[in-house]
């Protein structure tokens, strides 16, 4: 699980490296630029927080799954919904999670 951690805390980063570095002109914000910046923080964020929870063993392993599981399939569809829908390729990285 804290490799699997590890990939999110790089995705989040890279997404919110990609919006920094390329604004409005990222066309993988085409449909809503301020939700697939948002989007992209509160994923950062919670796989950084993730992380410290992996380290402290707190909560059990299950909850923690379940609750970066959750997050994963929010964020990704709301990341997709931003991006103008599913012919965007976005919705892949649901497969990751699997």
């Amino acid at each position: 699980m804290y490799f699997f951690n590890l990939y999110r805390v790089a995705l989040g980063g890279v997404l919110i490296l990609l919006f920094s570095s390329y604004g409005s002109a990222l066309s993988l914000s085409a449909r809503s630029l301020s939700l697939f910046f948002y989007t992209s923080l509160v994923y950062a964020i919670s796989a950084v927080a993730s992380q410290v929870a992996i380290k402290l063993r707190k909560p059990d392993f299950a909850v923690q799954l379940a609750m970066q599981m959750g997050m994963d399939i929010v964020c990704v569809a709301l990341l997709s919904y931003a991006s103008g829908g599913a012919q965007n390729g976005l919705g892949v990285l649901l497969l990751v999670s699997l």
